[in-house]
């Protein structure tokens, strides 16, 4: 899933749960931001106040929990690294704890939508009362995010592993009525996530097929059933938590979402959708926040009463003060020169407790030697 269900879907469904304004931006803010958290090195932050549960390095810098990548180079090289505290925590998680094995003894790694380890994850954010409200809503919001991946990245798992995630022969299914084949050089890509089925799956106007290697099975999706289906399941959730408002009526509002799930992109749009990691490298990341920007003007048309707003340096700037905030391209010797003072907002901090708390859940929950 991308920004479209992230943080667009998200906030119209914390809206209509019934919470405040500024609490649904929060929520949604965090869930797309797990996205965008490819901050990897310790940071050094002059003045930063003591923040119960924020990870600090020897030398007193602040120390992140990476939540996502732009890094083409994992194609060719995987990093176990990367699949260990990344992939499997954030985006793949496994459908059931490593206390319950499969009928044949052995660990489960393949994503499976609503399962229940994803509904642990939820209800361990909900239940976490501790520290200020912000905090708990930015716990929700990482949490949701990987429960709603469990639609979007079912039958791929997060690790680097053929049988799980080598697959070929991908159709589009064209709005003439047709299957057109995609001609993909990601086919000799690393078995690894969704790496070789693009960003299909990721894509809710897409309806699109496959075959599995592993067993030449053909999978047939329509994303724009599956992104339905996702969401009705994180209203519910979204339901539970306490909340100032009442709660709307899923089917006073389904098929506005239904329907903007179905609306095709430009065709600028659906090359960024492919390329904005490249694009991002060679330095036209512009062209990605421009393909953003048209995905929040195509929900704020289809839901005039839910305001729409995220700058992937907006919690960044609220926390430091400093040179610059796009960490995307950073070498870990280039972090050495990077000086912050604190800002006075903890938010981005408080996602990055919230992002520690989350892989220190799953990790207690699966096996992470990936095998």
């Amino acid at each position: 899933m991308d920004i479209a269900f992230h943080y667009c879907c998200v906030k119209v469904l914390a809206v209509k749960a019934g919470f405040l304004p500024e609490e649904a931006q929060i929520i949604a803010y965090a869930s797309q931001y797990t996205d965008d958290a490819t901050e990897w090195q310790p940071l050094r932050v002059n003045g930063l106040p003591a923040i119960p549960g924020l990870r600090v390095d020897a030398e007193g810098r602040f120390d992140p929990i990476c939540t996502a990548h732009y890094s083409p180079k994992e194609a060719i090289l995987p990093n176990m690294e990367m699949q260990k505290k990344v992939y499997v925590p954030f985006h793949f998680l496994p459908p059931f704890s490593k206390s319950q094995p499969t009928a044949q003894g052995f660990f489960d790694y393949l994503v499976a939508p609503d399962s229940p380890l994803a509904r642990e994850l939820v209800v361990a954010a909900r239940e976490k009362n501790d520290g200020p409200r912000e905090l708990q809503l930015i716990r929700l919001g990482v949490a949701l995010h990987t429960f709603a991946d469990t639609w979007a990245h079912q039958g791929f798992s997060g690790r680097n592993c053929q049988p799980d995630n080598d697959i070929d022969c991908i159709e589009v299914f064209r709005p003439g009525g047709e299957w057109d084949t995609v001609f993909s050089l990601t086919n000799n890509m690393v078995p690894m996530g969704h790496l070789q089925a693009q960003t299909y799956p990721d894509r809710s106007q897409t309806t699109w097929k496959f075959t599995r290697q592993s067993d030449a099975a053909q999978v047939v999706r329509k994303n724009s059933d599956i992104f339905l289906a996702a969401a009705g399941r994180v209203y519910e959730e979204l339901q539970k938590t306490p909340r100032a408002g009442e709660a709307a009526d899923w089917e006073s509002f389904k098929n506005r979402i239904a329907a903007v799930f179905s609306i095709p992109p430009t065709a600028g749009a659906k090359v960024i959708g492919a390329l904005d990691v490249i694009l991002d490298k060679i330095g036209l990341a512009n062209l990605v926040e421009k393909a953003r920007e048209k995905c929040l003007q195509k929900w704020a048309e289809a839901f005039p009463e839910v305001s729409f707003a995220y700058d992937a340096k907006e919690w960044r700037r609220l926390g430091l003060n400093g040179r610059h905030h796009r960490w995307d391209n950073l070498r870990a010797e280039d972090y050495q020169t990077l000086v912050y003072d604190y800002a006075g907002n903890p938010r981005f901090f408080h996602f990055h407790v919230a992002a520690k708390e989350q892989r220190d859940f799953v990790h207690a929950n699966v096996r992470v030697d990936l095998r």
